[in-house]
């Protein structure tokens, strides 16, 4: 019986080095055949990352550069409007889209500071309202069902030519995805006519609530957790049947390294405890919150030295009226790539293992520090300044819901909270184990097993 044949549909580089990595592309491999498709630009990255796997065998082949149109991002985005009620998360990226991240009165007030906050947000306003893919005008002479359901149309009779990808018979297109990627839909939405089974795998925890509407459904999906397989169902509208838990390709690494243990904290041997800080991409002042820490440390007369160690999300975006220095007592470690997904190496955990206490805004960073089974203090802190500083965040995303019950974990809103958990950390010492059913799976199988057990069981289907 002939193999079948899989076509991985790989369109941004955020998503390479986490299917190029042992666990995921070389286990699809020993059961299909299976050929990696990706545009152009992207071709230097793929041999580069090709060598972490050098005797796997699977093809590569070159597409076109993903381009989105005007009708798909028109469409997304009245789908947004319409069904913004399913989510607070779209709601709030609405918000920020019309407004930007900037509040209108940050704290403490200034003149100099409302001036600017009223400039930036009537100027975001106004980008927002001229975005040709908005078409507000539309909606002052034609009610927005009329209008969704005339892109609709469009958008489904729109041509996305895969002429040149028909010879290579494919049984199944596999699309890694944030669920903001619109050609990604368009391509599912051609290989869906021509009954080539589609499965769109999600890269990410917030991908079902905080991005846009799935505007193609695929035949199946991949997301995170039993958590996330809910949200598919009530956000998406996706039927349950065809949701399937299989974790994060990306996370891999954890699934192999089941040995890491939580640190004992009766005893640092002389040595200062460390503390390492793990950031957010979105704007959320992390600099004026670590140097606040140091102040309440150095107020407080504490028995312990601290080792406080700040590690930027790799794709940080910039912040406003954020301190411009750090205290140079603090560790800053970086990341060497600015993609938006985080490389997942052994260097990047050990900067987590080696940590004795993890204050982690609400991020996948987070999950990973629960995973270790560190004590992690979760920031909450609101800076007054952005509409997405974590202490708003955690209130407005969907996704977060299923981290707030939690009772081993620590949701401080200050600097002086995270110090106290800090110490009832150091006080109590008892060892924790994060029950992580429901966030994320994260059995010893890795990714790939699971991917190719799910791909079987389907084709028998």
């Amino acid at each position: 019986m002939s193999r079948q044949k899989i076509g991985v549909f790989i369109l941004k580089a955020d998503y390479i080095p986490s299917w190029f990595q042992p666990g995921v592309l070389d286990r699809l491999a020993e059961k299909f055949s299976v050929t990696v498709f990706f545009p152009n630009e992207l071709l230097s990255l793929v041999e580069t990352y090709r060598l972490r796997i050098p005797d796997v065998n699977v093809g590569v082949a070159r597409i076109e550069s993903p381009r989105s149109t005007y009708v798909s991002e028109v469409y997304s985005f009245l789908l947004m409007l319409s069904l913004r009620k399913r989510s607070k998360s779209i709601k709030f990226r609405l918000r920020r889209m019309m407004l930007g991240e900037l509040l209108l009165f940050p704290s403490p007030l200034s003149m100099k500071k409302i001036i600017r906050s009223f400039s930036f947000n009537l100027k975001s306003f106004i980008r927002y309202c001229l975005n040709p893919s908005h078409i507000i005008f539309l909606r002052v002479f034609l009610p927005l069902p009329f209008i969704i359901k005339i892109f609709q149309e469009l958008f489904n009779k729109s041509i996305c030519d895969i002429s040149n990808l028909i010879h290579f018979k494919l049984d199944w297109a596999i699309f890694p995805s944030g669920a903001n990627d619109i050609y990604t839909y368009r391509l599912m939405r051609e290989f869906n006519s021509i009954n080539i089974k589609t499965f769109l795998c999600l890269e990410n925890w917030d991908n079902l609530t905080s991005k846009n509407f799935i505007l193609t459904k695929p035949n199946f999906i991949a997301v995170m957790g039993n958590d996330c397989k809910v949200l598919a169902s009530s956000v998406q509208n996706i039927d349950s049947e065809t949701v399937n838990v299989l974790g994060l390709p990306r996370l891999n690494p954890y699934r192999f390294h089941q040995n890491f243990m939580a640190k004992d904290l009766n005893t640092f041997l002389g040595r200062p405890v460390k503390v390492i800080y793990l950031g957010c991409s979105m704007p959320h002042n992390e600099i004026n919150l670590l140097n606040s820490l140091l102040r309440c440390i150095d107020f407080e007369n504490l028995k312990w030295q601290f080792e406080l160690i700040y590690k930027p999300h790799p794709a940080r975006r910039p912040r406003f009226y954020e301190d411009t220095n750090l205290d140079s007592r603090v560790k800053l470690v970086e990341s060497t790539n600015k993609l938006a997904v985080p490389i997942i190496d052994e260097g990047h955990m050990n900067q987590i293992v080696d940590a004795d206490i993890v204050i982690s805004a609400p991020t996948t960073m987070m999950i990973e520090a629960m995973i270790l089974n560190k004590k992690v203090i979760v920031d909450v802190w609101d800076d007054k300044i952005h509409r997405t500083t974590a202490g708003k965040a955690i209130k407005r995303y969907d996704h977060f819901n299923s981290i707030l019950t939690n009772k081993d974990l620590l949701f401080c809103k200050t600097p002086r909270e995270m110090l106290l958990g800090i110490v009832h950390y150091l006080e109590n010492t008892h060892y924790v184990e994060y029950d992580l059913e429901n966030l994320i799976e994260n059995s010893s199988t890795d990714y790939g097993s699971k991917l190719v057990e799910v791909i079987s069981n389907k084709s028998l289907v």
